[in-house]
């Protein structure tokens, strides 16, 4: 018993020597060393509290090792530490997921989508956090959130898109990707590409109606002009697609 003891003490001395190398405790976690790699990362963030990188490593691997309610404290720590910093409730209602806490979890994730900044820098990380955890619903609602806080400052109607089409909603993915076309953040090559993968053909003509719906009131948007006839071409319906050319 005396042995084990001072082999543990021994290893465990040798990793805090370690641990002002924070690689040594990335290849454990690489590894699946989780022990090793949490004795390392919690001796860096107690050394660094405020460095974030040190923060989500440390509860990672308090996560890995199934210690939720030593994660769940550490993010209350943290935001009473950052209460404005909205992903950290995020990272919150994820853990309380883990213990199948949805209802809590659901209230967490309001708190982070009501504290959104209007900053472009968080909105892009607070959604990117939900789409990582396929919570779809969430992400579209801080970036709906995000076109309204920043006032035509920044526009997310591509990513709308793109959550739209994750969702099989196809409608909604097309609205987004006009949007996106007339809001200028994404070019009509980007968008006929797109389309060549996730438009089904039985949706072409509806697409159609929509680009007709803008053109009675931009009837000299050449951009508009060329993806309709984009479509006609699609469907082999090369009389119009020669017609819109005209």
């Amino acid at each position: 018993m005396k042995l084990k003891f001072v082999l543990f003490f021994t290893v465990f001395g040798s990793l805090l020597l370690k641990a002002q190398d924070p690689r040594l405790a990335i290849q454990y976690y690489a590894d699946g060393e989780y022990e090793k790699s949490l004795i390392l990362f919690q001796q860096l963030y107690q050394k660094s509290p405020s460095d974030d990188y040190y923060f989500k490593n440390y509860l990672n691997c308090l996560q890995a090792l199934n210690k939720n309610d030593e994660a769940e404290a550490l993010i209350k720590k943290e935001i009473q530490n950052r209460p404005k910093d909205c992903s950290l409730y995020l990272l919150y209602g994820n853990t309380l997921l883990k213990t199948n806490q949805r209802e809590k979890a659901e209230k967490q994730f309001k708190i982070a989508i009501d504290k959104l900044p209007p900053d472009v820098i968080f909105v892009y990380k607070l959604a990117t956090g939900f789409i990582d955890n396929a919570h779809y619903d969430e992400a579209i609602e801080v970036y709906e959130k995000g076109e309204k806080i920043m006032k035509g400052i920044s526009h997310f109607n591509y990513q709308l898109a793109d959550l739209y089409r994750r969702k099989g909603n196809i409608n909604q993915m097309l609205n987004y990707y006009l949007l996106a076309l007339e809001d200028g953040s994404v070019n009509q090559m980007s968008i006929q590409n797109l389309l060549q993968v996730y438009l089904p053909k039985d949706k072409i003509q509806e697409f159609q109606t929509m680009i007709f719906t803008r053109l009675e009131k931009k009837a000299d948007d050449i951009i508009l002009v060329e993806l309709l006839q984009w479509t006609y071409i699609q469907n082999k319906d090369f009389t119009n697609a020669l017609r819109q050319s005209k």
